[in-house]
């Protein structure tokens, strides 16, 4: 009777030590082919030529140790004729780093590509336990407008007369651009004529495009807006640049002078400075003197007025002094001279000389 008691508990023992190696088995089982969470390549919503830029592709799933990433450009052998050019994937894992917090895992890839290179074409591989999985992504490469403005013919505009705006949108990447006019409060403009676009040496592109109206007594004070949609625009997509109709001028705004360095020492150069800014037409004279008295003209130098996006011009006027020439305790004057103006502008400033406080001598110190 014991016998077979006992014969019964090990029965059982046993039945039960086979469920739960099995149960553990499978659960094992389960770990082991347990497969990592990798994502699609995630790159900015705008990549900008020739600048630093990443490619970045999350892993989760499994511990650092248990996986590696290589990364690949799709290249063109260069030594190849271009009608018999060989692709092929090239190693750039060089330019790779992997982030990790110990359960997510990211791995990035840093670029700088130029416009020759859009469109080029990455791939993302990572080796885990045995299996290979692979992601791959275009990039579509961007450059906005450095040079977006409307000019005028005539610059004064005159009522009854043909007045042309021109919008001019320079060197951009890609090709496909988008003008359009409005006038006030969004009111269309047509027609306009577009020019181009131009490419250039550096595979930037340029665009211009004009409108043209005969200016009548109620157009003084409009408003109109050349919009540039572009790809390489963050949202909403496009710019503006908008010319004020003004059929008398704009007068300067003139700032205040400022000095270089902001405390001069003696027997040091100097260099005074006066921004002038939105004013038309662009002629305008500007005109230093020291205690009243003209200063030497070789020492002047006026920046060429520039054109801003909204139709007026600026400029900086300069004022170097020489060691020997910088003058303290006299006052230094700029007047500005312009058409628009009811009379001159001046601006006024005294060279000072404040002696620093001389260092403290520890040898002194008792």
């Amino acid at each position: 009777m014991a016998g077979t008691s006992v014969a019964s508990v090990l029965l059982v023992l046993a039945a039960v030590g086979a469920v739960l190696l099995r149960f553990w088995y499978s659960r094992r089982k389960a770990v082991w082919h347990v497969s990592p969470n990798i994502s699609e390549i995630c790159q900015p919503s705008v990549t900008y030529a020739d600048v630093e830029n990443v490619l970045k592709c999350m892993i989760s799933g499994v511990g650092p140790e248990e996986f590696q990433v290589q990364w690949f450009k799709l290249s063109r052998d260069s030594a190849d004729t271009e009608e018999a050019a060989l692709l092929y994937w090239e190693d750039v894992n060089e330019r790779a780093s992997l982030e990790s917090d110990g359960s997510h895992h990211t791995s990035v890839l840093s670029l700088c590509l130029s416009t020759s290179e859009d469109k080029s074409r990455y791939r993302c591989v990572v080796h885990c336990k045995s299996k290979t999985f692979t992601r791959e992504t275009t990039v579509h490469v961007k450059v906005q407008p450095s040079f977006l403005q409307i000019s005028s013919i005539p610059q004064i505009p005159k009522v009854h007369r043909l007045l042309v705006l021109c919008c001019r949108v320079e060197y951009f990447y890609p090709a496909v651009i988008n003008l359009e006019w409005y006038r006030n409060d969004g009111e269309p403009v047509h027609p306009a004529t577009h020019y181009g676009p131009f490419s250039d040496h550096s595979h930037l592109y340029s665009m211009w495009s004009k409108i043209q109206l005969t200016m009548a007594t109620e157009d003084e004070s409009a408003v109109y807006t050349c919009r540039v949609y572009h790809s390489s625009f963050p949202p909403p997509g496009y710019k503006d640049a908008f010319y004020y109709i003004n059929t008398h001028g704009a007068p300067p705004n003139v700032m205040f002078i400022n000095c270089e360095p902001l405390c001069p020492v003696p027997n040091t150069e100097c260099t005074l400075h006066l921004c002038i800014k939105d004013f038309c037409p662009k002629h305008i004279t500007v005109t230093w003197t020291m205690d009243g008295e003209p200063v030497d003209s070789s020492c002047v130098f006026n920046t060429p007025p520039s054109l801003n996006m909204d139709g007026l011009y600026a400029m900086y006027s300069f004022l170097k002094l020489s060691s020997t020439q910088a003058q303290f305790n006299h006052t230094y004057q700029c007047k500005v001279e312009h058409s628009a103006q009811t009379q001159p502008e001046e601006r006024l400033f005294t060279l000072t000389y404040t002696p620093e406080t001389p260092p403290h001598d520890s040898s002194q110190s008792s």
